[in-house]
């Protein structure tokens, strides 16, 4: 049967007709086999599935391959074994490199396929180790989001006891390594759906295991108050996705710790806050303007004010350029509507001028861009 299904999807003849004998062969599924029969035709939809020249030869591959196992569930229990899941994951499958996506998402389905038999569970034990080292390596966002998919699935995979906070770790290593080149939205929209699965994944295991929390976030700020200048690497504003996983009520603890922690050099600090704030721009970020003010007063609070000052020089002069352009874009459009949201624009920029006062450089561009909607004296600012 597996020669017959090798020479039909390779064949020339109309996609109808292949598919009718498709449906023959998923058919015959239920009859008897013998063992060698049966891996022959494991070893053919496996290929099928993944070296398949199109989207017809993989999809026969899955229906075929899902059939076989569902009718000959001892005999597939024995071909995905744990030598041959080591082996997809660690050397690939002949052309395909084990990193690629199509390795876990076979696996992924084989899993299902053998859930009931006792042999998952030395699955499960393999998988433990091996997903650790996968986020070792730092996978890119598409092959972690579909690890998150797995262990979504499989919790069994996930490692167990010390190992899970390093692996906690390492996947907050992994989310600050995520970078996104692209600036069309089909592939923006991709990347933040992958980076909110791995998230999710984390919050999942936070949630089973509270002693990976605490763990984590000591990565997190272990990446963005680094100082070391590597041209190469910043922290990815990706990890800005786990703020809203960190319960609310935790604030007041961490700000204080923190703030208070002798070891925590002020450069440290300073770099972590510009990052902190660098996070807002991330499209889901929910609670990170808590947090960044939380931060904000817990510094003042001990009297860090060369920090404070610091990070608004450092922000507020990204700022400025963007502030000018933005207040001539809406001038030379002329619509009411653009009228109005400058005047409001203009309260706001006079009030974040009175609270942090004292930088007349600054601005002046901006000043001079708002003042036929500006009904204060400037020099109150200066």
């Amino acid at each position: 049967m597996d020669k017959i299904l090798e020479g039909l999807v390779s064949s020339s003849h109309p996609l109808p007709l292949k598919r009718v004998i498709v449906r023959k062969v998923v058919e015959s599924a239920e009859h008897w086999l013998d063992e060698a029969q049966c891996e022959a035709m494991f070893d053919l939809t496996t290929r099928l599935i993944l070296e398949g020249q199109d989207h017809f030869q993989r999809q026969v591959g899955h229906q075929v391959l899902e059939a076989y196992a569902r009718y000959h569930r001892p005999e597939f229990e024995s071909f995905f074994n744990k030598t041959f899941v080591l082996g997809l994951l660690q050397q690939g499958y002949h052309s395909l490199d084990r990193k690629d996506v199509a390795i876990l998402d076979y696996i992924h389905n084989g899993l299902k396929l053998i859930m009931s038999c006792p042999s998952v569970l030395d699955l499960f034990s393999l998988l433990q180790v091996e997903v650790l080292r996968m986020v070792c390596e730092r996978p890119e966002p598409q092959l972690c989001a579909r690890l998150s998919d797995l262990l979504a699935d499989f919790v069994q995979c996930i490692p167990k006891g010390k190992l899970s906070i390093t692996f906690c770790q390492q996947l907050v290593r992994t989310i600050g390594h995520f970078q996104c080149v692209s600036t069309q939205e089909k592939e923006l929209r991709e990347y933040v759906s992958q980076v909110t699965k791995v998230s999710n994944l984390l919050q999942n295991i936070w949630k089973a295991e509270p002693s990976t929390l605490l763990p984590s976030l000591q990565e997190v700020f272990a990446s963005i108050s680094s100082t070391e200048i590597d041209a190469s690497f910043e922290p990815s504003v990706a990890l800005a996705s786990l703020v809203q996983h960190i319960p609310l009520q935790m604030i007041t603890v961490l700000i204080r710790s923190l703030t208070t922690d002798p070891n925590v050099k002020d450069a440290s600090m300073t770099q972590a806050l510009c990052r902190m704030i660098d996070w807002l721009s991330w499209p889901l970020a929910q609670h990170v303007d808590t947090w960044v003010i939380a931060l904000l007063k817990g510094l003042a609070a001990v009297q860090k004010f060369t920090i404070l000052i610091d990070v608004t020089l450092l922000k507020i002069e990204l700022i400025v350029p963007h502030v000018v352009n933005l207040v001539h874009s809406f001038k030379s459009d002329g619509l009411p509507s653009s009228t109005t949201f400058l005047v409001q624009l203009t309260e706001l920029i006079h009030c974040m001028m009175y609270h942090y006062s004292g930088f007349p450089d600054l601005y002046e561009p901006i000043l001079e861009a708002i003042k036929f909607y500006n009904a204060n004296n400037d020099k109150v600012y200066l």
